[in-house]
């Protein structure tokens, strides 16, 4: 458990291949400045009172102009694959309320497009959910 602020969260996203054959994953897109779009992650907060509060992830992105390519990402049997998200990625949920919450992701695996690139996983996983504490206090280093 963590304590810290909705403007101040940072946490890591681990993809984990549990399976015994290799997996290649469809996350979204890279645009041509290399910055990622994981457009097959959205992570949801849950307070006390059950109602959920997605997590806008924007991932630093204000808009996309120019070509944008495959976010493929290929994962061996045992492989893990981690993303740091940090207080830039996304939107504060501006209801949050101060208290114990639970953070929880979730990676939707989509096909791609087998003409550019070999198929991909498909299908859903979810994380644990991931209890913290929200404060109204900036976070401490």
């Amino acid at each position: 458990k963590q304590a810290m602020t909705a403007k101040h969260m940072a946490f890591n996203i681990t993809l984990r291949n549990l399976s015994d054959a290799p997996l290649l994953l469809n996350g979204g897109v890279v645009l041509g400045n290399g910055r990622h779009a994981w457009a097959a992650i959205d992570c949801t907060l849950r307070g006390r009172a059950g109602r959920p509060l997605p997590l806008g992830l924007h991932w630093q992105l204000g808009g996309v102009a120019g070509r944008a390519y495959t976010l493929g990402v290929a994962l061996g049997p045992g492989d893990t694959h981690t993303i740091a998200v940090t207080p830039d990625d996304y939107s504060p949920p501006t209801s949050l309320a101060i208290g114990l919450t639970e953070l929880q992701c979730r990676f939707t695996g989509r096909p791609s497009n087998e003409a550019e690139w070999p198929q991909s996983w498909v299908g859903a996983a979810v994380s644990a959910p991931v209890e913290i504490e929200v404060t109204n206090e900036p976070a401490k280093p």
